[in-house]
């Protein structure tokens, strides 16, 4: 646990403080790095607050007020359909206990129904939507500690342990495509980084959502931050993965590539034993095609385009025959 999240708890507390007396209000959560105990000097505070109904602006801006918040963005909450919206918001000064603490932070305040939750848990665990928001969401609410509306949390928590076989099934197989095709080869010998890197950064998200999948873990972030603590949550995985992983960004590219092939493929094979499944049932109706063995085709290291050298040589020769 570190001191920053020692210290985004007990302000989490004293902003749910405002939240307590409106019986619209449900359940109020801390989310996020402080959550889990590992918030540093750039996290910032994440509340989660669910309501009996929609909120209005007076009620979400309730807490702002309450604690002497600057607003930087407010979303209005939307109902059809509905989806977590959030405010963010900024303090400077804060007065806990009769001590006044001053400083920089930024709170953001996710905001949504028991109902709409209630559908999440749905798409997700009965319909196997592997959509990330509504993923993200889920483990969320396993993460979260209750500021108020404990017991319900906690019957949450519990369904959160839920990961079901298909929902597995097809993370996996929406993502053993790892990427957009690319001949690897072709952007090492042009010297062509950025496209290179580009295409290193999406076999390797593809890889993080595989492992999830693979192992039953919903996944914690959209923007694929905090990759250390996500691959620790994971039984299979390659081995070294985090530092291999890194390692293809600073090592010679021709090195990199080999690497980053050696990774899909040691990815594939983590499927193919703890998950074979995933050659026997098609979760993707439009593309039934996809299995390891697909995959496996996929990345198979491509020859050159020999026909444009071969005319181009020839019109050269007879051009110098002339």
């Amino acid at each position: 646990m570190t001191q920053v999240s020692d210290g985004g708890r007990v302000v989490a507390q004293h902003i749910a403080a405002a939240y307590r007396d409106n019986p619209n209000v449900q359940a109020v959560m801390v989310g996020g790095s402080v959550a889990r105990g590992h918030a540093d000097h750039y996290s910032d505070l994440e509340l989660g607050v669910f309501w009996s109904q929609p909120p209005s602006e007076a009620e979400r801006k309730t807490a702002v007020t309450h604690v002497g918040g600057a607003l930087w963005s407010f979303t209005s909450y939307q109902t059809d359909p509905e989806t977590v919206v959030t405010e963010q918001y900024g303090l400077d000064t804060l007065v806990i206990n009769g001590h006044t603490y001053h400083g920089s932070l930024m709170i953001s305040t996710n905001h949504l129904t028991v109902r709409a939750l209630e559908r999440y848990f749905t798409d997700v665990q009965e319909y196997h939507d592997t959509n990330l928001d509504k993923q993200m969401l889920l483990a969320a609410i396993q993460d979260g500690q209750a500021l108020t509306g404990n017991a319900l949390l906690q019957t949450w928590q519990a369904r959160a342990t839920i990961y079901p076989d298909r929902l597995a099934i097809k993370m996996v197989q929406e993502n053993l495509w790892c990427g957009p095709w690319f001949v690897p080869q072709a952007y090492v010998e042009r010297d062509d980084l950025v496209v290179l890197y580009q295409h290193f950064i999406w076999m390797q998200q593809s890889i993080l959502k595989i492992l999830a999948g693979l192992n039953r873990v919903y996944y914690r972030s959209v923007e694929y931050k905090w990759m250390d603590g996500v691959i620790d949550r994971f039984t299979f995985a390659p081995p070294e993965l985090s530092v291999r992983m890194k390692q293809v960004f600073r090592e010679d590219p021709a090195t990199g590539v080999r690497h980053m092939l050696e990774l899909v493929r040691e990815t594939i094979a983590l499927v193919e034993h703890h998950l074979p499944d995933v050659n026997r049932i098609a979760m993707i109706a439009a593309h039934p095609e996809i299995t390891t063995a697909w995959a496996r085709k996929r990345w198979e290291v491509s020859a050159p385009y020999t026909l444009l050298t071969g005319i181009g040589a020839a019109i050269n020769t007879m051009n110098g025959a002339g």
